[in-house]
């Protein structure tokens, strides 16, 4: 079935770009088929270009999502296990709602040399040790990268502390 969505999608974007551009090229008088639609240039044009720029946002769009998911494979006696970067990164981001002291955490999962490398982005409660919050967390990532998932090799855990926020609404350190 996805097949079949990617072929219609394909078909009907190359329709929108030649339609598109047979009207564009008419409005411009590079092709006289005006007459045979509108009998305007201007409305030919107009509709000309707007289906040359919807066929162009179709193209750019599918491009964009052409990138596939980044996983890790791991081997083990029964066969191959692949996970994908998006998991691992969700599980770090529930594991990390019993640290005390954080309130936001984004994990982002990097295949390096050196293993998995995780790069936080983090919001902290004001008045907690960030060296402590900080050490939690990568102590909390490491033990959940190797004990849950089974991977050894995780290289650096790397946490950007943006934001601290206070109690009192409107104030942030």
């Amino acid at each position: 079935m996805k097949a079949l969505g990617r072929l219609l999608n394909v078909v009907a974007t190359l329709m929108l770009l030649i339609v598109g551009g047979a009207l564009l090229a008419s409005s411009l008088g590079l092709a006289d088929i005006s007459g045979y639609l509108f009998g305007r240039e201007l409305l030919t044009g107009a509709v000309g270009t707007v289906m040359l720029i919807m066929g162009l946002v179709i193209v750019l769009i599918a491009v964009q999502n052409v990138r596939p998911e980044q996983t890790i494979s791991i081997q083990s006696p029964d066969g191959e296990l692949r996970i994908a970067f998006s998991a691992i990164e969700e599980l770090l981001r529930k594991a990390s709602r019993g640290i005390r002291g954080v309130r936001e955490l984004k994990p982002k999962v990097i295949a390096t040399k050196r293993g998995l490398e995780v790069r936080n982005r983090a919001s902290v409660e004001a008045g907690v040790s960030v060296p402590e919050v900080t050490a939690r967390i990568q102590e909390l990532f490491r033990s959940q990268i190797r004990e849950v998932l089974g991977i050894e090799e995780v290289g650096a855990i790397r946490t950007y502390i943006h934001k601290i926020i206070t109690d009192e609404p409107g104030k942030e350190e």
